[in-house]
């Protein structure tokens, strides 16, 4: 970590002022000497703060080793051309950092100096938050930033006067529209962003490719918050954004995935509790009829099964949803047992991914063999469905349906 020098005096930095849309920016070059200086913070998601919007962060942590190698990399002589993205959010604008602004100055009738060549004034006590370049100002910390390396200039772009909504905004067009990178932090924002201006407003927001799944991915979530902490199937079996993977089987983003169909079809209008309700009784069903992917007490692993992996999540809550769209005048969670007991599900050897495949080197059962793409897991649905469909249960209430018709 490097030792500040400069505790107490303010940071003057020249720059251009510029405005996109009638929005008011800052761009220019910073010594590595000064920016050490300025008082950066990285807003984090951080899970336990999921209830708290208002304090919620909106970045992954920054990877050590990415870092690490980012200050090694200008350390040996390298450039860094690319611009960082700061911010000063409106209340520090206010209290800690100023425009200076100056006259425009010509010299034989060439302008040497314009009105928008300005110096920004910051205080030690502003907060600039880093809306993206977080692992390049971690990784100087390693650097030789006030002897070789203090000239060292980066570029950056300042947002003036944001708040945290619009950084976090910016934060998501970076990393999901320009470098076309999912990630489970532009899921939270999405929702939070639908929750705070409405559905309406972001459907019809300007940057569409953010938003384009906003119709479900709020309900998504919560239903994924809920029946974690309801279901003890699914407690530290999902991965969220920067908690540590432990005994986690999938990702958050898989999960939300799988539940898009559930929640845009047969489960469409139901309420998020009902939902969640459906889903532990689905699951807990599962479990009875193929116990071994859930077994805790150390026989078998979860991780060793595809069950509470992407395969399954992905598989099953598709089979969920033919079963409601097939029976739903008629069926209820009660039905689910029954319905499942069907060697396509029951047996665990499907899910397997240890199975060693005679002549081949390949490992894996009957599932978790056909890939991870949507035709597979189609494919697998289908497979499942001509299962369930010869059970006793399924005929009984494929008759009650069409008795009700």
């Amino acid at each position: 970590m490097v030792k500040k020098e400069n505790k107490l005096e303010r940071i003057i930095i020249p720059c251009t002022r510029f405005y996109q849309n009638n929005t008011m920016m800052f761009t220019g070059t910073i010594k590595l000497s000064q920016l050490v200086e300025l008082n950066t913070k990285v807003d984090q998601f951080k899970a336990k703060d999921i209830n708290k919007p208002e304090i919620l962060g909106y970045q992954r942590a920054a990877e050590p080793r990415r870092a690490k190698k980012f200050g090694e990399y200008i350390s040996q002589g390298a450039t860094s051309p690319t611009s960082i993205l700061l911010s000063i959010r409106d209340k520090d604008t206010k209290l800690y950092a100023e425009v200076i602004e100056f006259e425009s100055e010509t010299k034989d009738g060439i302008v040497i100096r314009d009105s928008d060549h300005v110096e920004i004034s910051i205080d030690p006590e502003c907060l600039v938050y880093v809306v993206d370049g977080q692992h390049r100002l971690e990784g100087i910390d390693t650097c030789d930033v006030y002897g070789k390396l203090a000239d060292f200039a980066i570029p950056f772009t300042l947002l003036w006067g944001n708040d945290k909504y619009q950084e976090a905004n910016q934060f998501v067009v970076i990393n999901k529209t320009q470098k076309i990178v999912r990630t489970d932090l532009a899921e939270r924002f999405v929702a939070l962003e639908s929750k705070r201006r409405g559905l309406t407003n972001v459907s019809n927001d300007p940057n569409q490719a953010i938003f384009k799944n906003a119709e479900w991915i709020g309900s998504a979530l919560d239903i994924l918050d809920s029946l974690t902490k309801k279901s003890k199937l699914w407690s530290n079996r999902v991965k969220l954004p920067n908690e540590p993977k432990g005994e986690t089987t999938v990702s958050q983003k898989s999960f939300t995935d799988s539940l898009e169909i559930l929640l845009t079809d047969s489960l469409n209008g139901k309420k998020e509790c009902d939902v969640v309700d459906i889903l532990e009784s689905f699951w807990e069903a599962i479990k009875e009829n193929c116990p071994q992917p859930f077994d805790v007490t150390g026989q078998y692993s979860a991780k060793d099964y595809a069950l509470q992996q992407t395969i399954g999540v992905m598989s099953m809550h598709r089979v969920l949803n033919r079963l409601y769209k097939n029976l739903w005048k008629v069926i209820k969670p009660k039905h689910f047992v029954e319905l499942l007991n069907a060697d396509e599900v029951a047996n665990h050897e499907n899910w397997d991914r240890t199975i060693l495949i005679k002549d081949s080197d390949a490992k894996g059962g009957k599932w978790t063999l056909m890939g991870t793409n949507h035709k597979s897991f189609r494919i697998i649905e289908g497979n499942i469905m001509r299962g369930l469909m010869k059970t006793k249960i399924y005929k009984q209430l494929e008759k009650e349906q069409e008795e009700s018709n």
